[in-house]
């Protein structure tokens, strides 16, 4: 299974009002060449950049995949469906700052931190590890 990293503008729609709202949501893929690396079960996480206010950047959600990707008619770009099971919006309750990220030699080396114009992100397994302990470690019960 892969683990990807889905980036979300809130400049562009109200990412943070929607992900309170909704647990099940869909998300363009617009690197068309990751359309058939993805598949039902693949972990996912959120990453919302910071639109303008800084330091609000970072991981603020998890989920995994419930669809293949699809194309939509009349739309540019295919989607699939995700369920979320962890939505963190502050770092107060455990979203993962992209400034605390980048401090990691591993995470740090993270597509959307390298190249943040895109929307999709494969993380290789040791990222997707150390995100995964990172996200784990944060976590308020």
């Amino acid at each position: 299974m892969a683990t990807w990293l889905f980036q979300g503008n809130p400049k562009l729609w109200d990412m943070n009002k929607d992900l309170e709202q909704h647990r099940k949501t869909a998300w363009d893929v617009r690197q068309r060449s990751l359309l058939g690396q993805m598949h039902v079960g693949d972990s996912v996480y959120l990453w919302r950049s910071e639109g303008g206010r800084t330091g609000t950047g970072g991981v603020v959600a998890h989920g995994v995949l419930t669809s293949e990707p699809r194309s939509r008619i009349g739309y540019d770009y295919p989607w699939v469906r995700l369920v979320l099971d962890d939505v963190r919006l502050t770092e107060e309750i455990g979203a993962l700052p992209r400034t605390i990220l980048v401090l990691d030699a591993v995470l740090a080396k993270l597509g959307v931190i390298v190249i943040a114009r895109r929307t999709n992100y494969r993380l290789t397994s040791e990222q997707a590890r150390t995100l995964d302990q990172l996200w784990l470690a944060r976590r308020q019960y």
